[in-house]
């Protein structure tokens, strides 16, 4: 909206449609989640969360000093720990860093 009212840009109707697909909305709770990390630059405090993609609500998560697999195991374990008797998560969709286990050293 600022760069409109700057005349720094312009509107695109082909760009003005509803999309065909919403990205990362499911229609069912548990069904999929979302497992980042975020830090705080101030602080210096780790903050993992498991997002649930359909209501958006966070299910688990926890501060931390630093940013490791043990403490995502940590998160994913307390979200098992509350949600397990109601579904079993589906799927959990993650970006695949260092602190999920992805670049392992032999």
């Amino acid at each position: 909206m600022y760069l409109l009212f700057q005349e720094l840009s312009i509107q695109d109707p082909n760009k003005q449609k509803r999309r065909k697909w919403v990205r990362y909305e499911r229609k069912h709770s548990m069904s999929a989640g979302h497992i980042d990390w975020h830090e705080d630059e101030r602080t210096g405090l780790k903050v993992c969360v498991i997002l649930d993609d359909a209501s958006r609500k966070i299910l688990a998560g926890g501060e931390f000093v630093t940013i490791n697999t043990e403490n995502r195991i940590i998160v994913v374990d307390q979200m098992v720990e509350r949600y397990w008797w109601l579904r079993l998560m589906r799927e959990l969709i993650m970006d695949h860093g260092n602190e999920f286990g992805a670049h392992r050293v032999p």
